[in-house]
């Protein structure tokens, strides 16, 4: 057909030269769609581009210089609510009920002190808690 494929582009074709080698062998075969995304399997466009959105929205909120962070986390993450699920940690203790795992740094490559406590303070808002101790939001060991 004449549709575009999910990235907007038209598919690539093939050189008249490499078309009339296969047809004299086989029918060309038909275009292969891209391989879909392993998050976004069953998922239409429209829903894709809202929750892209929303997470670019979401990281402004925080603050204005973090959708320095959205192609990482746009590339690991569905939504917003995917990652407060995977990122929280429920506490052992009745003094740290729930809290960010630090894995959620080094995941998204969050090296900056101020950006760790931000997204950190984030959380703990969301969640109802107390922010995370700053040391706890400093990079793991080794």
């Amino acid at each position: 057909g004449t549709d575009a494929p999910c990235g907007g582009r038209p598919a690539e074709q093939p050189r008249a030269s490499d078309a009339a080698k296969r047809s004299r062998s086989a029918p060309a075969p038909a275009a292969a769609p891209p391989k879909p995304d392993r998050w976004w399997l069953g998922v239409d466009a429209q829903t894709r581009r809202r929750c892209a959105e929303e997470m670019r929205a979401w990281l402004g909120e925080i603050d204005s210089t973090f959708t320095s962070y959205f192609e990482i986390m746009e590339t690991n993450y569905d939504t917003v609510d995917q990652i407060c699920r995977l990122y929280a940690v429920d506490g052992k203790t009745p003094d740290r009920a729930r809290y960010l795992d630090p894995l959620f740094f080094d995941d998204n490559k969050v090296t900056d002190p101020e950006h760790r406590r931000l997204f950190s303070r984030w959380f703990a808002k969301k969640w109802g808690t107390a922010p995370a101790d700053p040391e706890d939001a400093a990079p793991a060991p080794g």
